[in-house]
């Protein structure tokens, strides 16, 4: 079986097809981990708050240190 050879227009057009799809790909892998980096440190700033609040308990400061404190 003969194949014929794929003309210039053909190449030039896979070659931009290429060129796009890698630049979408690597379009989303950028994004995708700006979105995990920007999602751990909401989840951080969460916790932060969370551990404020009930750093402000007063049972919570006065069992902080104590054996058992764990407990409560």
């Amino acid at each position: 079986m003969l194949r014929r050879p794929v003309g210039i227009q053909a190449k030039i057009t896979w070659l931009a097809f290429g060129v796009v799809f890698v630049a979408l790909l690597l379009g989303t892998v950028v994004l995708a981990g700006h979105y995990a980096r920007s999602f751990e440190q909401e989840i951080g700033y969460r916790a932060l708050a969370i551990a404020r609040t009930l750093s402000q308990m007063e049972e919570i400061q006065q069992n902080v240190g104590k054996p058992g404190g764990s407990e409560v």
